[in-house]
């Protein structure tokens, strides 16, 4: 991975200290630091993996799979819908007859919540149901 490919609140993997996901809390252009315990952790940015996009951490997140899309919708927003195929899954935020629609691929989870904050939605992503 790549520095400006993330931002503080993503979601990654360190493979070097565990298999879980950190959620990175500093991020500078070679090194990211996220909390573990009571400390901070730091890692090299190079050796950090995305954390794929499943079907469980969408499921965990409110959304709901129908055929070879799932939808997300919360309060007054429009909606969120992730276009799934086999090697591929494309977000659209909004509607198709509004001009402010937001459509990109999207196949980790950090990707999500970059697409969420684009789109102006507050919302924190939840790894587990």
């Amino acid at each position: 991975m790549k520095a400006k490919e993330l931002m503080i609140g993503d979601w990654v993997l360190d493979k070097a200290v565990s298999d879980k996901p950190v959620q990175i809390g500093q991020i500078n252009k070679q090194t990211v630091y996220y909390k573990r315990g009571n400390g901070y952790m730091s890692a090299g940015v190079e050796l950090l993996e995305p954390v794929p996009l499943t079907d469980a951490i969408l499921k965990a997140n409110g959304f709901n799979r129908e055929g070879g899309a799932s939808y997300w919708h919360e309060g007054d927003r429009d909606a969120c819908i992730l276009h799934w195929s086999e090697d591929k899954k494309q977000l659209v935020i909004g509607s198709p007859c509004d001009d402010c629609m937001i459509k990109m691929d999207v196949l980790y989870i950090h990707e999500l919540q970059h697409a969420f904050r684009l789109a102006g939605i507050d919302k924190e992503i939840k790894l587990e149901g």
